[in-house]
């Protein structure tokens, strides 16, 4: 009765173990699938493939799962998810600021990072080569972000092109329709060879590859890919690894056929059962023996599966381009042939085991100490710090270094990636001098404007006061053409005054500056209008003002930019056309300034110009018509310029001849501190 019990129970324990139980899901998991290959994809006969679709289908499998691909490009999965239209989504890089808006799963499916592509013969060959070129990114794409706020971080300007897919990023640039791309390294390794493009040394944003759900909910599914993931990282035979041979190496491994293994699992249980009918009193031996065997196969496939993904990322990180090397209580434990380069040594052997302080200058030696010490107090966050690698040679390099904490050979280490920043802080050195000097020259040239123009004053007086006396006392005994020379000389001497006048106005924008202040637009246009009101009535002008928004800036130089703007309108009037000006605004936000910014129109119906004297309008003493049709110095635009661009913004101008022109003044609502403060 005894060994019917036992026999009974094996039976139910095997049938168990043969045929498991699986969790039904209600309804079809609906998941998103874009064109990120190897990762996703839609082949030519519209079926999905790639890793993340090799994983989720044997998830599918040992789930129970019903699953209904949607296909999507990026942006719009990622909507999609957002607003719980599919259920899964993958692969999606993960961060912090993702994590507020998706759930993820715990186990990253891999490692990847962005790569910059160029095309061949580029001299792009570092972060500050990007200045002022146009790159084209994936919308939406976390390495797109990452790259934004590095080169935002040091003001190098550039200008993205968004597309949908990393194909169109690679077609433009092949085409040299952009200067740069970005795509992530992974895709860059499969397709580099279908498009004529160059690798280049620019690599950035280490992530982590994970599968995504709509927040708060579908926990259940992140849990099954999780469980069944680890479950196939453990087994060097399963469909990760095959598919990651397949999909990144071109290999695979066979499979034995699932009527092969039904017949294997039936012979176990015939075995199994034999087994207990046969020898019962030894059970226990066979169950120890059994373990046993179990625990080494597992030891044997953890370390493969370790070996393996150990083999995978040596050789990322040997063949990286990016100086990577870590340390252990200060000591060097490792370098890639990068950083051997990076510190001009033949070797790593010359390094190992040598205190990272000898690559120091002596000055840095402090700020090492600092770093070690918050190190080895265990905070587990990423600390990025500039410093100085000094060669054997003696040279000097500067580089920006990222350091976070890794297990390396069991024990815990600092793993340290750098960036040789040197011709960087040599060109910012460069132009931090130049500034310096420009500012020193410009300084010269506006107290000689302001001295020459205020020394003038005084015999310019004289000239009036004795044209003055010769006019009162001598004009009627003069005869004509001595009258006329008279009034000339008059008239000379006024625009004399009205020219040093201005001068003086121009130089005093910045030596005579005043402190920024909240300043309301619409009470500044109004004192402007009551200033000019017996010029308006003259001309029969009509004056549209808009809402006008409150702004930091100083109130006399915005009464001179108002001042003027609309004095130019009113005179340069088409003839037997009343002036119609209009003075618009709108504000808003402005990432590539990280600040508000207003959008002031001055718009007019009159003469207009051609634009391609756009220039010439805002330089000192350029004019565009004869003095004696529109009278005026040519000093008043350029005045507007100097004190728009005081105010950190810009102005330009639209026209057509004949029909008008629009200013266009752009201004911040609040001031950043001066660059010269920075």
């Amino acid at each position: 009765m005894q060994v019917k019990k036992i026999v009974f129970g094996l039976a139910l324990l095997l049938a168990v173990w043969v045929f498991p139980a699986t969790a039904f899901a209600q309804g079809p998991v609906r998941v998103g699938v874009y064109n990120n290959k190897p990762l996703s994809f839609v082949d030519e006969t519209g079926t999905p493939q790639g890793i993340y679709i090799d994983v989720l289908r044997d998830v599918a499998r040992a789930r129970n799962w019903d699953i209904e691909f949607i296909r999507c490009e990026w942006s719009g999965c990622l909507a999609k998810l957002e607003a719980g239209d599919i259920d899964i989504l993958g692969p999606v890089a993960y961060s912090d600021e993702r994590a507020q808006k998706y759930d993820f799963t715990n186990d990253p499916l891999l490692v990847n990072w962005g790569q910059i592509y160029v095309p061949p013969g580029s001299s792009v060959e570092s972060f500050l080569d990007l200045r002022d070129k146009k790159i084209a990114v994936l919308e939406n794409d976390i390495h797109f972000q990452r790259l934004r706020d590095l080169l935002r971080r040091f003001s190098i300007s550039v200008e993205y092109v968004e597309v949908a897919d990393y194909d169109t990023v690679m077609a433009l640039i092949a085409q040299e329709q952009v200067d740069a791309g970005l795509v992530n390294r992974i895709y860059g390794i499969q397709h580099e060879g279908l498009y004529n493009v160059q690798k280049s040394p620019i690599v950035l944003n280490p992530i982590e590859i994970r599968f995504a759900a709509p927040k708060g909910q579908n926990a259940e599914l992140l849990a099954d890919i999780d469980s069944r993931l680890g479950e196939m990282k453990n087994d060097p035979d399963s469909v990760y690894y095959r598919s990651l041979d397949r999909w990144l190496a071109g290999t695979g491994t066979s499979k034995l056929p699932q009527w092969l293994l039904w017949m294997m699992s039936a012979a176990l249980v015939g075995a199994v059962l034999l087994l207990v009918l046969t020898i019962v009193l030894r059970r226990e031996v066979a169950l120890r023996t059994r373990a046993l065997r179990q625990e080494v196969e597992e030891h044997k496939r953890t370390t493969a599966a370790l070996a393996a993904s150990e083999a995978r990322y040596r050789n990322l990180v040997e063949n990286s381009p990016v100086p990577i090397f870590v340390h252990r209580d200060g000591k060097f434990v490792y370098l890639n042939p990068a950083a051997v380069k990076m510190h001009g040594v033949a070797s790593a052997d010359e390094m190992l085991g040598k205190p990272l302080a000898s690559f120091l200058p002596p000055a840095y030696v402090p700020q090492l100490k600092e770093r070690l010490a918050e190190a080895a107090s265990g905070a587990q966050h990423v600390r990025v710090s500039e410093t100085k690698i000094q060669r054997p040679d003696g040279s000097v390099v500067d580089v920006i270094i990222s350091a976070m904490p890794v297990e390396f050979a069991g024990e815990t280490a600092q793993l340290v990636i750098a960036q040789d920043i040197t011709d960087r802080k040599q060109t910012e050195a460069q132009l931090q001098a130049y500034a310096v000097e420009l500012e020193r020259s410009n300084r010269e040239l506006q107290d000689f404007a302001y001295v020459a123009s205020h020394d003038l004053q005084e015999p310019l007086r004289k000239i009036q006061i004795f044209g003055e006396r010769l006019r009162a006392k001598y004009y009627d005994t003069l005869d004509e053409t001595a009258q006329d020379y008279l009034r000339r000389m008059d008239d000379a001497a006024d625009r004399m005054k009205k020219l040093i006048q201005d001068l003086l106005e121009f130089s005093r924008v910045t030596t005579h500056a005043q402190p920024f202040a909240p300043i309301d637009l619409n009470e500044v246009v109004a004192g402007v209008l009551q200033d000019l009101e017996a010029r308006i009535a003259e001309t029969d002008a009509k004056i549209s003002v808009g809402n006008l928004p409150t702004i930091e800036a100083e109130p006399t130089q915005m009464r001179q930019l108002f001042q003027n703007l609309i004095s130019n309108a009113i005179k340069f009037h088409r003839t037997g056309v009343p002036p119609e000006v209009t003075i618009t605004a709108r504000c808003e936000f402005r990432p590539d300034e990280q600040r508000e910014m207003c959008r002031i129109m001055v718009a007019d119906n009159g003469i207009g110009f051609d634009t391609k004297y756009l220039d010439r309008v805002f330089s000192v003493f350029q004019r565009l018509h004869n003095r004696s049709e529109y009278p005026g110095t040519g000093v008043g635009l350029a005045l507007c310029r100097k004190i728009v661009l005081r105010h950190q913004g810009t102005i330009t101008a639209e026209s057509v001849p004949g029909e008008g022109t629009t200013f266009i003044v752009m201004l911040p609502m609040h001031q950043h501190p001066p660059i010269s403060e920075a």
